[in-house]
């Protein structure tokens, strides 16, 4: 219905490489996108940030890291109404260079633009809102995400054990009351809606597959959110702008490394200093 123009937008609460398949099939690519993302807003100490990508595609370059980016953010400023967004890179050092080639070679591409571009984050730093959009590749996203969703588990699982731990569980819960339903308010992520699959020629949200009624409207209301503000169209044309188009994007990028010896930063290295 979205190819045809017979519908503006769609909500897939299905398997989630299954959405993402149709989606590249039926609606095909932006012009100029390499690959698409899918994103999730994570909850931190400041409110939701924006995490791409999470399990579109792996393996991806820093052309893909730099679109990713340019995605995110006009997702984070058209439809959360974040002004200017900050964006960052999620690597194994906060310095300028640490990291692999694809993110050194997305933060060439990125500093050359007009982004709201800081610089590389750590994993450690996400909780705290180090940028309003967080990008990395899929296989590192996916994990980063399902170590938030489980540790956010187990720590709820605690609390709710300690509580219930007699005699004086139950009455501290009481008094607690009230800061721990604000606290589970602020983990509701069904009001997030779900992930929305930026990069395709229309606008698609995939939700949880065991999404009930509550969390479908939530993602209804974001899906409609970004089909007024026309997202795909805003891409495609800010790629062009930005330089980060395929073509473009590759042509600035190759020849950076030797491929005989590319520049090797480990683990050690980057953890160097503290």
């Amino acid at each position: 219905l979205v190819r045809d123009g017979l519908a503006d937008a769609v909500v897939s609460a299905g398997h989630t490489g299954a959405g993402v398949a149709s989606a590249i099939l039926n609606l095909k690519r932006l012009p100029g996108v390499d690959r698409p993302a899918l994103a999730v807003q994570m909850i931190t100490e400041k409110g939701p940030l924006t995490l791409l990508d999470i399990g579109a595609t792996t393996d991806s370059t820093g052309v893909n890291l730099a679109q990713y980016a340019h995605m995110g953010s006009i997702f984070s400023e058209q439809v959360l109404s974040v002004e200017n967004p900050s964006v960052a890179l999620l690597s194994i050092g906060g310095e300028q260079g640490k990291g692999e080639i694809r993110v050194q070679d997305a933060t060439v591409l990125l500093e050359d633009g007009h982004l709201n571009f800081v610089g590389n984050v750590e994993g450690r730093d996400v909780p705290h809102h180090p940028a309003d959009v967080v990008v990395c590749d899929a296989s590192v996203g996916n994990v980063v995400m399902k170590f938030f969703e489980g540790l956010a588990q187990v720590i709820f699982g605690m609390v709710e054990e300690e509580f219930r731990r007699p005699p004086w569980g139950p009455l501290g819960y009481l008094f607690m009351r009230p800061g721990i339903n604000r606290i589970r308010g602020r983990f509701d992520y069904e009001k997030l809606g779900g992930s929305p699959l930026l990069g395709v020629n229309g606008t698609v949200l995939i939700t949880h597959g065991s999404a009930k009624r509550r969390m479908i409207g939530y993602a209804v209301e974001v899906t409609a959110a970004a089909a007024r503000a026309n997202i795909p169209e805003r891409i495609r044309a800010k790629l062009v702008e930005e330089g980060v188009d395929k073509s473009t994007a590759q042509a600035k990028t190759a020849g950076l490394h030797n491929a005989d010896t590319p520049p090797l930063v480990t683990i050690d290295e980057a953890d160097e200093g503290g």
